[in-house]
């Protein structure tokens, strides 16, 4: 299973399509090579986290500047999935090394790895139904999917710890 490192797209049916991502909403991760959403699932081995075809509406975010309006690009977040908590890299003995955190862990960014120049966009603000990278700053790699043994199907790419 291939997978581009733009990944994902802030999906905000919901509310309007190509409406700028604003913190503490009810949006939806829709990753580009599965088709589906991501959601919390129990699971006995990795991190939480099962697909779901539906619109869950289940993801919220939270900007490291303060105060913030729309989300933007280079910017430090905290993503919220409901069920978990906020989104972390944490080390496991199988599975992506991710996990949740009861308060707002500001590890991640979004790129938008469309345009031609090194910027990715830095300052613009995150769109809905765009299609972005979902960069990790502990992991220095980009969180997207690919084939796995054990747990959900993610994987890091680009980084020192692409293979975790």
């Amino acid at each position: 299973m291939a997978a581009d490192k733009r990944d994902w797209c802030v999906d905000g049916r919901t509310f309007n399509s190509k409406a700028v991502v604003t913190e503490n909403q009810g949006y939806s991760l829709l990753n580009l090579t599965t088709g589906e959403y991501l959601v919390y699932e129990s699971r006995q081995e990795g991190v939480e986290f099962g697909w779901s075809g539906e619109l869950p509406g289940n993801v919220g975010f939270r900007s490291a500047r303060s105060p913030a309006s729309g989300v933007r690009f280079g910017e430090l977040v905290a993503i919220q999935v409901n069920g978990g908590g906020y989104l972390c890299y944490r080390r496991r003995r199988s599975g992506i090394p991710l996990g949740w955190s009861a308060s707002p862990a500001f590890q991640w960014e979004f790129r938008d790895l469309t345009l031609a120049n090194e910027e990715n966009g830095i300052g613009d603000e995150v769109s809905t139904s765009r299609q972005v990278g979902l960069y990790n700053h502990v992991a220095k790699a980009y969180v997207l999917c690919g084939d796995r043994a054990k747990g959900i199907n993610l994987k890091w790419k680009n980084g020192p710890m692409q293979q975790g």
